[in-house]
């Protein structure tokens, strides 16, 4: 009586022990990381919010909520290398300086991204590139003064060669045009009057490309040509499998096992980067797989285990049963059958 005692309370805890690791970690996994997010994105941010394959085991979709608009787009990865990619967009501006002293155009960037920045100025120019909103109020203001960033700063000046970088373009020695597409530049340089400024982003910041004349005579013209290579999640080699355009609610369904990724854009790359999206996001999960995963599997190894347990006990107890009596002991009496 004992043994079966004592093998009903090792299967008894076995199974009870099982049941409770299995109820708490597949509810805090369902209920815990798969609850709504809060993330907070500056306009024109590319951001990628899930990858690879594992994840489409867990989640059957995910779900975004935004206080803004934003692109989203759920895409099929053919090349994780080329995942991230750049993407140069070519700009041109032709900068009136008669009647004022100076032009901007205003980038935002992320780490790594930068501009190629290209100038024809017949009358001969200033070129800025000033990396903070404070940078650039404060090169306006000496602008108007007179009193620019020098192009060979003082080492110990806080702002120029730092956040304001200043570029002499020298008069063209003929009449500025436009570059042909591939036309090669240091031909241009030597031959045109061209003159280059690159600018490289460490981390996410503005930029502001200040033209600047010294006289409110320029009326010459001033082409201003500006590359601008963005480092893009939107592009490369992937497939689109669903997007989600200028919504402020998204959702998508997510392939099981395959190689994936969901990014999103928030805002607009023309969109004024003032104050950032606030965006909630929300991985729902794959419940026939919780119930594989924490209770068919368990039930399945809890019983071969037991099986085994009770074999081995099973067995042990028939040997010690069954154990011839030693030397030296009395036997135990029995009767002969007549």
């Amino acid at each position: 009586m004992g043994y079966y005692r004592s093998l009903s309370c090792i299967l008894t805890f076995l199974w009870v022990s099982g049941a409770v690791v299995c109820l708490f970690l597949g509810i805090g996994l369902r209920y815990g990381m798969y609850a709504w997010r809060s993330h907070r994105f500056m306009p024109g941010e590319e951001v990628i919010l899930l990858t690879g394959g594992n994840q489409g085991i867990f989640c059957e979709k995910v779900m975004l909520e935004s206080s803004g608009y934003l692109t989203a787009k759920h895409l099929r990865i053919r090349d994780w290398q080329a995942f991230k990619s750049p993407e140069t967009r070519i700009e041109h501006f032709d900068v009136a300086l008669a009647y004022k002293y100076y032009d901007f155009k205003k980038y935002r960037l992320y780490s790594r991204e930068w501009l190629d920045i290209r100038v024809c100025s017949e009358r001969g120019t200033m070129l800025y590139t000033a990396s903070t909103q404070q940078a650039f109020v404060k090169l306006k203001s000496d602008l108007e003064l007179g009193n620019p960033c020098a192009v060979d700063p003082s080492s110990s000046d806080p702002v120029c060669g730092k956040t304001v970088h200043a570029y002499t373009i020298p008069a063209a020695p003929k009449p500025c045009n436009w570059l042909a597409r591939g036309q090669d530049f240091n031909q241009a340089m030597d031959q045109m009057g061209w003159r280059r400024a690159t600018f490289a982003a460490a981390d996410a910041t503005d930029v502001f490309v200040v033209v600047s004349s010294n006289s409110l005579d320029n009326r010459g013209k001033n082409l201003l040509e500006i590359q601008s290579h963005k480092l893009t999640y939107m592009g490369g080699t992937t497939d689109i499998i669903s997007e989600c355009l200028q919504q402020q609610h998204c959702m998508f369904a997510l392939d099981f096992g395959s190689d994936q990724a969901v990014v999103l854009q928030v805002g607009s790359v023309t969109e004024e980067p003032t104050y950032p999206v606030e965006i909630w996001t929300i991985c729902v999960a794959r419940d026939w797989f919780f119930v594989l995963l924490f209770c068919i599997i368990p039930v399945v190894v809890l019983s071969v285990v037991s099986f085994f347990i009770a074999r081995r006990h099973t067995a042990t107890h028939r040997l010690s049963y069954a154990q011839p009596t030693r030397v030296g002991e009395p036997l135990l009496p029995f009767k002969v059958s007549r």
